[in-house]
């Protein structure tokens, strides 16, 4: 393990959102894949999913440049 991995683990809230946002990804996956997800329905988790990229990105960005 590095000294970044290591550091990373230490930030409990940065570490904590990233698992929140992992499980609120899943679970979208999970849903957009049941046969009887509406395609309407199917669209919004496509959305919720890419907004939650973009959120992991920020929150793994934003560790970075706070680490040194």
């Amino acid at each position: 393990m590095s000294e970044n991995d290591l550091q990373f683990m230490n930030d409990d809230a940065t570490s904590q959102r990233l698992v929140e946002i992992s499980r609120s990804h899943c679970k979208l996956a999970l849903e957009h894949s049941g046969i009887n997800t509406h395609p309407t329905r199917r669209e919004a988790i496509r959305a919720e999913i890419e907004r939650l990229r973009m959120e992991r990105e920020s929150v793994l960005i934003s560790f970075q440049l706070n680490k040194f």
